[in-house]
């Protein structure tokens, strides 16, 4: 998802490469590919980064009815200015959980699936310095800023920063099984 807001460029960039090379992995042992990648938004081009970078989404949210896995990146800055600028992607997030999609969230991020609903009852994680924030914010949501993952029922969340690694890891440990997660670990 490239939601509106200031998008941290390598939580969307990083795992898009990874999701690609194991596809390449699989391609090399005459496997199908296990993933095939959409970057869905609601404009066909988003500047980020003060305008250093443009994403440009391949899908918007209309064209999306269905997906298995929903990757949510973070943000910058305050979230919460971000999760306001939101109701199209909070809506089509809601509607891709409710068709089966697991989501998950990276760092900040976890302020957009929060702001779902979906993580009401349910343990998550979140950047260390956006804990108090997340906490007066989502008071129904069960904030673990101590752990690097959760996993909680398809609804994924990682840690601070490029702790986003290790949640992809973990989805790779599930998809793709330990071995490719264990290469894709040693790779990365």
């Amino acid at each position: 998802v490239i939601p509106e807001g200031h998008v941290v460029m390598g939580s969307v960039v990083g795992p898009v490469m990874i999701f690609n090379w194991v596809n390449e992995v699989l391609a090399e042992q005459g496997l199908p590919p296990a993933y095939a990648l959409d970057v869905v938004g609601a404009e066909s081009e988003k500047l980020t980064d003060h305008g250093v970078f443009a994403v440009r989404p391949n899908k918007l949210f209309v064209q999306v009815k269905r997906t298995d896995l929903v990757l949510i990146p973070a943000f910058a800055g305050n979230p919460m200015m971000s999760v306001m600028k939101n109701a199209e992607a909070i809506a089509w997030i809601r509607a891709m959980r409710e068709g089966g999609a697991e989501v998950a969230s990276m760092c900040t991020g976890a302020f957009l699936l929060a702001a779902t609903g979906l993580l009401d009852g349910q343990r998550c994680t979140t950047h260390w310095a956006a804990a108090d924030l997340f906490r007066r914010t989502f008071t129904d949501v069960d904030l673990r800023v101590e752990r690097i993952v959760t996993d909680e029922n398809g609804l994924y969340s990682s840690g601070g920063a490029f702790s986003y690694l290790s949640l992809i890891m973990h989805l790779l440990g599930k998809f793709n099984g330990p071995d490719m997660a264990l290469l894709a670990a040693k790779t990365y």
